[in-house]
């Protein structure tokens, strides 16, 4: 309600006029959701008409992963339903006995394993839980890490993904690549997007 999203409309625009034509889309305005960047894109063709908004790719955030993972992969990756996710994780820990629940599992992979890259045990035993709210001993993470280390191989052996696991994909992908896709990139409701988005969208534009 303070105008953000039309100052960054705003911005945008003014990015587009001084971008050299020949660029194609240099800008990327990207915000969390799809039917949000549907009604920032109306905006933008009312305020500067289509000649500039040819130069500006508006797209939500998991479409923009989706694309650039498709587009690397030569086929359109599979995205696994969070309730499938949650069923998943709640089957590990019965079968382990464990007192946790799918829901605190979930949320343990995404603010803490995703969010911070943890790509190992070691990895995650050293990080920070800062925020979580239920303390860990070294035991009960090394108990944690397994659950989730069995959610992720059962979901690359079925080929499908999460959304973040997605977000985090096209970020290698980009940050592999020496020419990026965009030369400026502005985000709207940037509170609601997660690490590995954000992760994703520096990837996307050169230093």
């Amino acid at each position: 309600g303070t105008g953000k999203t039309i100052v960054a409309i705003h911005r945008a625009a003014f990015l587009a006029r001084g971008a050299e034509p020949s660029s194609g889309r240099p800008i990327l305005f990207t915000t969390y959701t799809k039917n949000l960047s549907q009604a920032i894109e109306r905006d933008l063709v009312d305020l500067a008409g289509t000649n500039l908004t040819g130069k500006i790719d508006v797209i939500n955030v998991d479409a923009l992963a989706f694309r650039i993972v498709r587009d690397e992969e030569q086929d359109a990756p599979k995205i696994i339903q969070s309730q499938k996710v949650e069923r998943i994780a709640k089957q590990l820990l019965e079968e382990r006995g464990l007192p946790y629940t799918a829901n605190f599992v979930i949320n343990e992979w995404e603010q803490v394993v995703i969010a911070q890259s943890c790509a190992s045990r070691s990895d995650y035993l050293g990080v920070s839980r800062a925020g979580r709210g239920i303390r860990l001993e070294r035991r009960q993470r090394a108990e944690v890490w397994k659950v989730i280390e069995e959610l992720t191989r059962r979901l690359t052996e079925s080929g499908q993904r999460t959304w973040l696991q997605l977000a985090a994909a096209a970020e290698g992908y980009l940050t592999a690549r020496t020419v990026k896709p965009y030369r400026h990139v502005i985000v709207d409701e940037s509170q609601d997007l997660h690490e590995a988005q954000w992760r994703l969208l520096r990837a996307a534009v050169g230093v």
